[in-house]
C-alpha cells in the first residue's frame, strides 16, 4: 500500500498528474501513468511519413507526451527527495 505520501490516481486529477509540477507519486502510479505518453510519442515518431497527419500536428503530439513524462519523473523525483531538475542530467552528453 502506498504511504501516506504518495498519491495515486484517486488522490490527483489527470490534468495535475500529466501536466503538473508538484506532488508526489507511487512506483506503480508512475508506470502505469507512463503508458499514456509512451503511446502518444510512438505514434507521432512512426507517423512521420506514414500517417496523414500534418507534421506540425505530430511534433506537438510528441512534445506533449515528452512534456507529459517529464512532469511525471518529476514527482516520482519529489517522492525519492530530489528536485525535479535531476532529471536534466540525462540531457548532457558524455564526449
Amino acid at each position: 500500500s502506498p504511504s501516506r505520501d504518495t498519491v495515486g490516481f484517486d488522490d490527483m486529477s489527470w490534468i495535475e498528474l500529466f501536466f503538473g509540477f508538484h506532488g508526489r507519486i507511487s512506483r506503480k502510479t508512475f508506470w502505469v501513468a507512463s503508458i499514456p505518453p509512451a503511446i502518444v510519442q510512438v505514434v507521432a515518431w512512426a507517423g512521420y511519413g506514414n500517417l496523414p497527419v500534418p507534421p506540425p500536428v505530430l511534433a506537438f503530439s510528441a512534445g506533449g507526451g515528452a512534456f507529459a513524462m517529464a512532469m511525471l519523473n518529476t514527482k516520482r523525483l519529489h517522492d525519492v527527495g530530489k528536485s525535479g531538475w535531476w532529471q536534466l542530467i540525462s540531457l548532457l552528453s558524455v564526449p
